[in-house]
């Protein structure tokens, strides 16, 4: 998700190159941080965290004025499931707020810890929230996108905990819940095929342009572009 965040930056600023630059940046960050490399190092990849932080917020947008935040939060394991509960929490009734997850991986693709534990509470919060108001469209809406398959270069320690037989039954899992919920799911493994992944788990520029590209052409396509 850290990936699909930045490129989605560029991809604001058509910028492939600096789109996702932070400001006040060092003039070290600035000859490392280019283009692909933004997935790759991780002082790149920890750098910026939402989109008021763009070093040039004159270029989103085409030059107009975004009405609306991005941010990019770290709650990647179980650890983290009081900070998302209370991230929807906050969240709850403000229209057009959108919670794209992707968790799984720091699960260990398990999916009963990630919809019991993570997932699950946080979305029977938005539902005890909406049982007891007078709205029909639920805010934030929860959109869970699927880990992605791995690649030759997975370290071998991982792959007893994370390989593409236990991501094929986790996505299984998750897509019945979601389903049972009504929450979107962007499943984008088909794009990995035949694509080198940098790190046996990571993928670059190419394939984290279309995933944005499908995400924001499914909001534009949706009732949700008609949003309150």
């Amino acid at each position: 998700m850290r990936h699909m965040f930045v490129t989605l930056l560029m991809l604001l600023s058509d910028d492939p190159v600096r789109g996702a630059w932070k400001k006040g940046m060092t003039d070290e960050l600035r000859k490392k941080c280019l283009s692909e490399q933004f997935y790759f190092w991780k002082e790149c990849r920890h750098l910026i965290t939402s989109l008021e932080e763009v070093a040039n917020p004159q270029a989103l947008c085409g030059g107009r004025e975004a009405r609306f935040n991005i941010t990019m939060k770290p709650y990647y394991n179980p650890k983290f499931k009081d900070n998302f509960l209370d991230l929807v929490r906050n969240l709850t009734g403000k229209a057009g707020t959108l919670v794209v997850v992707g968790v799984g991986f720091h699960m260990q693709c398990e999916a009963e810890k990630t919809l019991n534990s993570y997932l699950g509470p946080a979305v029977k919060h938005i539902e005890n929230f909406y049982r007891h108001a007078n709205n029909s469209t639920r805010w934030p809406q929860i959109f869970f996108v699927m880990p992605m398959p791995l690649g030759l270069l997975k370290p071998p320690a991982f792959l007893s905990l994370q390989n593409d037989v236990k991501i094929k039954t986790f996505a299984k899992h998750v897509r019945q819940f979601c389903a049972l919920k009504q929450i979107p799911v962007f499943d984008f493994r088909q794009l990995a095929e035949h694509v080198h992944s940098f790190d046996g788990t990571h993928y670059g520029m190419s394939v984290n342009l279309m995933k944005n590209q499908v995400l924001l052409n499914f909001i534009a396509s949706s009732k949700l572009a008609a949003w309150n």
